[in-house]
């Protein structure tokens, strides 16, 4: 009965197509941590950008 859920299709992404709970869990990690790296860079790249200049 639950095991259905989790074997078929319970999203549908507009490029990859019907996605199960599994396929799901699995992009959203990959998409955030893609997402991750992005915004790591762009921190490292403001406190570059205003960091003290040494006198």
């Amino acid at each position: 009965e639950g095991e259905g859920r989790i074997s078929g299709a319970v999203f549908v992404h507009p490029v990859s197509g019907p996605l199960t709970t599994r396929q799901a869990i699995r992009m959203l990690r990959v998409h955030l941590t893609r997402h991750e790296r992005q915004i790591r860079r762009i921190l490292r790249a403001v406190e570059q950008e205003y960091r003290p200049e040494a006198t």
